[in-house]
């Protein structure tokens, strides 16, 4: 089967991941993206980050 791209820079193909969506010409998978995303930002707010980096490290 073809690559189907639905939102540029991203595609599914059978043959990669299971037809999950992934990164184009790669095999990092957008949920991968979004999971790291999502911790990055649970990270920085138990930290007091809310905009910008803080003076002191957590």
């Amino acid at each position: 089967m073809a690559h189907q791209r639905s939102i540029a820079g991203i595609e599914t193909n059978p043959a990669v991941l299971g037809g999950k969506p992934v990164i184009a010409g790669t095999r990092i998978g957008v949920d991968l993206i979004l999971e790291k995303s999502a911790m990055a930002r649970q990270l920085m707010r138990s930290c007091g980050i809310t905009h910008g980096f803080p003076a002191n490290r957590c």
